[in-house]
């Protein structure tokens, strides 16, 4: 089941990375709305909350399903910190192998 964003007023990409810096990292809400108004986009505190409140669930649902579809044990994608590493230390093992990172022409 793939998260929803009808009706809302920000493009997917904004909301995702609001929503992904208020549950990896230890901001507030108002660092996180400075840290946006900082790449150009103007969204006031509490909108990022509700984005929270609205799309944290829906998202984690989806972790608890992708995370053993990428056959990780229970240990390892108990935090979102954890599932994002895991991923991230996964495309770098695939780019090594195919030689270069994605974008990246030789």
């Amino acid at each position: 089941m793939a998260v929803s964003f009808k009706g809302a007023h920000f493009p997917k990409d904004i909301i995702l990375m609001g929503v992904r810096w208020y549950v990896a990292y230890p901001l507030s809400y108002r660092h996180i709305e400075e840290l946006m108004e900082e790449r150009g986009v103007e969204v006031d505190h509490s909108t990022i909350q509700r984005w929270v409140v609205k799309y944290s669930p829906p998202l984690e649902a989806s972790f608890q399903r992708g995370k053993s579809e990428a056959g990780m044990d229970a240990y390892q994608g108990r935090t979102w910190e954890g599932w994002h590493r895991h991923m991230v230390l996964s495309w770098l093992a695939v780019w090594f192998l195919i030689g270069a990172p994605p974008g990246v022409s030789r």
